[in-house]
C-alpha cells in the first residue's frame, strides 16, 4: 500500500463531511434557543457554524494523529480487510495499532448512544422548528448522525472479530 503523498479520497470526504456536519450543528445550535430567525440571529448562526466546522475538522485530524496519522489508519483498515498482517510489518508496529483500534471500537458504544440521542433530539427539532433554515440544518444533522451510527455499527460488526483474531491468537502470516 503506497498512500503517502497520494490523495486519500475517503479521508478527504470524511474531513469534508465532518466539517459540514460541525457547521450545520453549530448553525442550528442557536436556533434551538430562539423561536424565529431574525437578522441578528443569522450572524450568530454564521459564527456558530464557523466554530462548529473548525472544531469538528480539528477533532477528526486530532483523532487521525492520535492513531498514527491518516496513513496508519488506512494501513490498519487494509490489514483488517485482508485479515492478515503483511510480513514486512514488525509486531512493535502492528500490535499497538490494532490494540488502539480495538480499544476505540469498544469505546464507540458511547458514540452510538450519543448518536441515537442526537437523532431523537434532532428529529424533534426538525418537526418543531417553523423556519426553513432550521429544517435544513436539523435535517443535515439528522442525516449525518444517522450515517455516523450506521458506519460505527458496520465497522464494529465487521472489524472487531478480525481484530480479536489477529490480537488474540497471534498472526497467521500464511493466511491469504
Amino acid at each position: 500500500m503506497h498512500l503517502r503523498g497520494e490523495r486519500d479520497l475517503r479521508g478527504t470526504l470524511q474531513l469534508v463531511a465532518i466539517t459540514v456536519f460541525g457547521a450545520a450543528f453549530g448553525a442550528g445550535l442557536p436556533l434551538t434557543f430562539v423561536d424565529h430567525v431574525a437578522e441578528a440571529n443569522v450572524a450568530l448562526c454564521i459564527a456558530f457554524a464557523i466554530i462548529g466546522g473548525v472544531a469538528a475538522a480539528s477533532g477528526r485530524i486530532l483523532t487521525w494523529n492520535r492513531d498514527g496519522g491518516r496513513y496508519a489508519v488506512v494501513e490498519v483498515r487494509a490489514w483488517l480487510r485482508a485479515r492478515r498482517i503483511p510480513d514486512d510489518v514488525p509486531e512493535a508496529v502492528w500490535r499497538p495499532r490494532l490494540e488502539a483500534r480495538a480499544s476505540r471500537a469498544r469505546r464507540n458504544r458511547v458514540t452510538l448512544v450519543t448518536g441515537a440521542l442526537s437523532i431523537a433530539v434532532t428529529t424533534g427539532h426538525l418537526f418543531g422548528d417553523p423556519s426553513s433554515l432550521g429544517r435544513i440544518l436539523f435535517a443535515t444533522c439528522l442525516v449525518v448522525w444517522s450515517l455516523v451510527v450506521v458506519d460505527i455499527v458496520h465497522e464494529n460488526v465487521r472489524s472487531l472479530p478480525v481484530m480479536r483474531e489477529l490480537l488474540g491468537t497471534g498472526v497467521d502470516r500464511t493466511r491469504v
